[in-house]
């Protein structure tokens, strides 16, 4: 009886939280078939989290050869919805906007002024599930392809985001089999780069 009460009442080994969190990694896959991908998540139980039709203009900033940060103007097609995103899990920093969201024209000549380029546009489709506790983005990108893309959040705990990461290969290796660290943007960018070369 007494050893069940100290077992209740001993402290447990706290975790050692690194001083500086671990960079958001993404994992990407190119499927052959949106559709097909979307009713298999959707069979699988997986939760639906959002998507739409959108009209993209990307911009980016480059901080080493392969590393970026990139802001894109989004409009919902159906609605003529304006929104601003940032993607700078690359970097593992937030960027200070410092600018006026009245227009997106307006927009895109602050983030010159803040070091972005334009990079490209894009009409993409898209949708967001949580699969076992993986957050997934299918995109449908007009004469680019079709990917799987799975985050791995950042994190000050190592072992968990080791777990987190572990979980990701296997939920891509599930959908698409092949993959790689790597995300749709910075594809998108690098290889319009490697064509605008060639």
């Amino acid at each position: 009886m007494f050893e069940f009460l100290k077992n209740l009442f001993v402290k447990k080994k706290e975790k050692t939280l690194l001083k500086d969190p671990l960079q958001e990694v993404r994992l990407l896959g190119e499927t052959k078939d949106a559709y097909s991908l979307v009713s298999l998540l959707k069979s699988k139980k997986a939760k639906f989290l959002g998507g739409g039709l959108y009209d993209d203009s990307v911009y980016y900033k480059e901080y080493a050869k392969g590393v970026y940060s990139f802001f894109v103007l989004r409009k919902e097609r159906n609605t003529g919805t304006e929104s601003i995103l940032f993607d700078g899990h690359a970097i593992n920093e937030k960027e200070d906007l410092g600018l006026s969201l009245e227009s997106s024209y307006s927009v895109g000549e602050d983030l010159q002024k803040l070091g972005y380029s334009f990079g490209f546009e894009r009409k993409v489709e898209e949708w967001r599930f949580s699969y076992n506790l993986v957050f997934l983005k299918i995109s449908d990108i007009v004469g680019v392809g079709v990917f799987l893309e799975a985050a791995i959040s950042s994190s000050k705990d190592e072992e968990a985001y080791m777990f987190n990461e572990k979980r990701a290969v296997s939920v891509m290796n599930e959908l698409v089999k092949e993959f790689d660290y790597i995300d749709a943007l910075t594809l998108e960018l690098m290889s319009l780069n490697s064509k605008l070369k060639n």
